[in-house]
């Protein structure tokens, strides 16, 4: 497999939709069937930055923490094991992702949680709150209203 594909993966393990993380998990699963690196007999940075993708991704590193993936799992535990220097890499990511949310929370609530099909200028009835659940007060209101309407 071409390095540039190994390359590709690392962006795509940060996404936070499991489906998207699902197919990437299983195409490296597949190709370390028989691998113990990534690229080459040592450790490479295609190695670090998928690893470090991996472990700051909470929907990626649930799925090989699970165990279903049996040789992302031994590939991961491998690298952590014999490779204890990488460890500062995710404890920067982590810090960084820290700092991020630290600078959200201070920029108060967000209305824009980027719901898919939508129009500018659709005005919605009950809106969801910031935090993405539906507020009970408006579930109530859309039963009676579909109840009633």
């Amino acid at each position: 497999m071409a390095s540039s594909k190994v390359m590709d993966w690392a962006p795509s393990l940060s996404a936070p939709d499991f489906k998207a993380v699902e197919a990437v998990l299983l195409e490296l699963e597949r190709y370390l069937t028989l691998r113990t690196y990534l690229q080459g007999y040592q450790l490479s940075t295609a190695d670090k930055d998928i690893w470090t993708a991996l472990r700051t991704n909470k929907v990626a590193n649930g799925i090989v923490r699970k165990g279903s993936l049996t040789n992302v799992a031994r590939w991961s535990s491998f690298i952590e094991a014999s490779h204890p220097e990488i460890q500062g890499e995710i404890k920067a990511a982590q810090t960084k992702e820290k700092e991020k949310r630290a600078a959200a929370s201070r920029a108060g609530g967000n209305y824009n949680i980027g719901l898919k099909n939508t129009e500018n200028g659709i005005v919605t009835r009950f809106p969801p709150e910031p935090s993405g659940y539906l507020h009970i007060g408006h579930a109530k209101a859309a039963f009676l209203n579909d109840y009633f309407a």
